[in-house]
């Protein structure tokens, strides 16, 4: 049947182009249900790149496949790119090209629910003449503006044959699309998608498509290397939803496994970790020695000197410094045989003599054989290393590696280690709060010095009694795992809000660790903070959505829902309880009546996001760290700022005391040997010092409201509690 067209006009930089467009009262079902799932891919500037359409999800994680050279040919190059979805929300989005065809997928996150494309079973059955629509944005005018709404154009199939630019057959139609429209769907009549427009030029019209068929044979390897990708910065549930998307399409390679290992083990669920290394530890190194280390972390030497074994089978070249240390290590905490341990170690040396973690690892063989002078001088060179680690398989395992055999070999020797080195011997270390269950990645205090909680990457929350340091319960996030991004304890210490990264906020009386007051689906990577009376719940979201909610019944009482069109990153309350800060994904720091969520007042802080701020004991100053590197005090009245501390990397996390004292942590500068905290006077900007005990970066600062403890959280899954004299 052929369709019917009207005329839409479109006005260019330099000429009028008409664009023949099926009404949408002709196929009314397809409309709405298929442009639900079309997104707007756009650079940072807002200006459109091209077209895109869900085709999977896994809970709040959505894959977008479009063009390739959608991605490719962003402009200004390497810009960051963002999907406007059919709701209007704009979220930044992870593309991966996929190999072989001009084919990406982006990754983004969002609470809202949205449908995914109905997709052919195979198109070799679609015969020319066939009637297809194609449902996508046309980009019109010198900015590149697209309109709300998508266009739905109709065609016909005319033939399969090989691409014009060469390559794989593709399949050619007449619907009469422009420029915009590429990484469009192409649509049958009854909604499947059999194609992927990618709009060449054939006989003067953008008539060209991919079969849906390769996006089927290319899509595993992207999503193996979207999840290699999250794997570097440490967004482990990210690459388990990758993978396990790969798997549903087919794909199980030893080198997605190992990847997926990895990712529990940063999350710190050992045991999935092993099940999924051990499945291709005897075909896949990394997976060999996460099993090595896995072993070694819990004792099971033998078992860890087995898996040493095959490492050096599989890849002496890259990972054999790294067996060696642990096959050493393992002979020597087994008694085996120390002088194996001792030649194994030292082969180590001999292959990777600047690694840190290898010279703690040959301190400690030495330590075993009697050696203590060695033993001192290994340990002196490797604590004078900066320990960093490109590989992100290594920089996973590596540093929590080292952490045990620091505690568990070389506590003698480093002794002195987590006595502070403050300038003005004003901090003290008082007690370690040892063996959480994971990292920890966020941390709160009780209005009365009661309580302290820390959230974790496992998806767990627990909280303690700083009096006794007694363990009150335990809280989980949910059944996803998925890492806290947030946590606040109520002035009463009485109640507990947990935010996990994926968007769910719950609420659990303290009492009750089983069953949660209420839950709030808030949007990706939420934050929250209680009202100085406990009858309220304030909750921003990075999606930009900041919320009002009733403590008692869990009712959202006032929303804004563009709070800021780039993310709210932080929130902080101000001491009297009438403002609310808070810190926006493009540098804002913006003021909220905490009465109805009234806009106050709003100034730039920062050029980048502003992940940490907190008022001054006074209210009249916010201090707030961004990620452009800069801890600033600003009078949020006048609007002056002025700089606390420079960075040369993203500062960690921030803590402002009673007395204006700051404390803060940078990755850059706590490396596997240092760790240290950062001690500043938020006035002055005169350093205090620094303390020194982690042995892994710290992620998390608070200070008691009676500011006699300075608290610190960090990824070797300890919290240390620092007295302040």
């Amino acid at each position: 049947m052929k369709p019917n067209y009207y005329l839409a006009t479109f006005i260019g930089a330099a000429a009028v182009v008409f664009v023949a467009q099926i009404s949408i009262a002709q196929a009314p079902n397809l409309y709405q249900q298929a442009r639900q799932s079309v997104v707007v891919i756009q650079n940072e500037a807002g200006a459109s790149q091209g077209t895109g359409f869900i085709v999977s999800k896994d809970n709040a994680t959505y894959y977008v496949l479009t063009a390739g050279h959608v991605v490719r040919d962003r402009q200004p190059p390497n810009s960051r790119l963002r999907v406007r979805t059919d709701t209007g929300e704009i979220i930044e989005a992870e593309p991966v090209p996929l190999p072989g065809v001009d084919l990406a997928l982006l990754q983004f996150i969002s609470n809202r629910q949205y449908p995914v494309v109905k997709i052919a079973n195979n198109t070799n059955d679609i015969q020319p003449a066939t009637s297809i629509f194609v449902l996508g944005f046309p980009a019109t005018g010198s900015s590149s503006r697209v309109s709300r709404d998508p266009q739905i154009l109709g065609g016909n199939i005319s033939s399969r044959q090989p691409s014009t630019s060469g390559g794989s057959p593709v399949i050619f139609h007449t619907a009469p699309t422009v420029g915009g429209m590429s990484g469009s769907p192409v649509l049958t009549a009854g909604g499947e998608v059999i194609g992927i427009h990618i709009g060449q030029t054939v006989q003067n019209v953008f008539g060209e498509a991919i079969p849906i068929e390769r996006y089927k044979e290319s899509a595993p390897s992207a999503f193996t290397g979207l999840a290699r990708n999250n794997l570097t910065t440490d967004n482990f549930p990210q690459v388990i939803s990758s993978i396990e998307q790969g798997r549903r399409l087919g794909i199980d390679t030893p080198e997605s496994t190992a990847i997926l290992s990895y990712a529990y083990f940063g999350l710190g669920n050992l045991s999935r970790a092993r099940e999924e290394a051990r499945r291709v530890s005897g075909s896949n190194a990394n997976a060999a020695l996460l099993l090595g280390a896995i072993n070694y972390i819990e004792g099971n030497y033998s078992n860890a000197i087995s898996n040493a074994n095959d490492v050096s089978r599989l890849d002496s070249r890259n990972l054999g410094g790294y067996a060696l240390a642990i096959l050493g290590l393992s002979q020597a905490q087994n008694q085996t045989s120390l002088v194996d341990a001792n030649r194994n170690s030292s082969q180590a040396i001999n292959l990777l003599s600047n690694n840190a973690f290898v010279n703690y690892a040959q301190s400690c063989v030495r330590l075993k054989t009697g050696e203590r002078n060695d033993a001192r001088r290994f340990f002196d060179l490797a604590s004078g290393l900066s320990g960093q680690i490109q590989d992100p398989f290594l920089a996973i395992i590596v540093p929590r590696l080292q952490q045990i055999v620091i505690r568990d070999c070389l506590s003698e020797i480093g002794g002195d280690l987590p006595v502070p080195a403050s300038a003005l011997g004003r901090y003290r270390l008082t007690e370690l709060i040892i063996n959480l269950e994971s990292g920890a990645t966020s941390i709160a205090v009780s209005k009365d010095n009661q309580f302290v909680a820390v959230g974790m990457r496992n998806g767990t929350a627990s909280v303690y009694s700083l009096q006794d340091r007694r363990k009150v319960g335990t809280f989980s996030s949910g059944p996803t795992n998925r890492s806290i991004s947030s946590i606040a304890l109520s002035p009463d210490g009485q109640e507990i809000a947990v935010a996990s990264v994926d968007g769910e906020v719950k609420v659990f009386a303290i009492n009750n660790v089983s069953v949660s007051r209420y839950i709030i689906i808030a949007g990706s990577n939420p934050s929250v903070v209680f009202s100085d009376n406990g009858n309220f719940l304030f909750v921003g979201s990075g999606t930009g959505t900041l919320r009002l909610v009733n403590n008692r019944s869990g009712e959202t009482l006032a929303a804004n829902t563009n709070a800021n069109d780039r993310g709210i990153s932080s929130l902080a309350l101000s001491s009297d309880g009438r403002l609310l800060a808070s810190g926006g994904g493009d540098g804002t720091v913006k003021l909220w009546s905490t009465s109805d969520l009234t806009p106050v007042d709003v100034y730039q802080a920062h050029q980048r996001a502003i992940p940490n701020l907190a008022f001054s004991a006074d209210g009249n100053q916010i201090i707030s760290a961004g990620l452009d590197d800069v801890i600033k005090s600003c009078n949020w009245r006048t609007k002056e700022c002025s700089e606390v501390a420079r960075s040369n990397d993203v500062i960690r996390s921030l803590a402002v005391a009673s007395n204006n004292h700051l404390a803060f942590s940078n990755p850059n500068l706590l490396g596997l040997g240092d760790n240290r905290i950062f001690l500043q006077e938020a006035t002055t900007g005169q350093s205090l010092g620094n303390l020194s005990g982690h042995r892994d970066q710290v992620n998390a600062l608070v200070y008691t409201p009676d500011g006699k403890y300075l608290i610190s959280g960090s990824d070797d899954r300890t919290l240390i509690i620092w007295q302040v004299q």
